[in-house]
């Protein structure tokens, strides 16, 4: 996520959600989103995939933001136990 002249990362936590800071995205109109493969022998940086996502919920509190993405990921999204 691109923010001013800086690059926010966040983590998908489900196929059409991205978890990131609140303080990347609160001024942030449209948001274009890039998701990067992991590094596998198979996959590179430049296969990286844009997708446009909306703020869907936020805690200023916390720092947190949920993007809701405009399409669906094949990407594993992160896993909690």
């Amino acid at each position: 996520i691109r923010h001013g002249g800086g690059i926010c990362s966040g983590f998908l936590i489900s196929e059409t959600e991205i978890m990131t800071a609140h303080h990347c995205v609160k001024t942030l109109r449209p948001i274009s989103i890039f998701l990067s493969p992991l590094a596998t022998k198979t996959e590179t940086k430049t296969d990286a995939k844009k997708f446009s996502a909306i703020v869907d919920r936020w805690d200023s509190d916390h720092d947190l933001a949920i993007l809701k993405l405009t399409e669906k990921s094949s990407r594993p999204s992160l896993i909690i136990n």
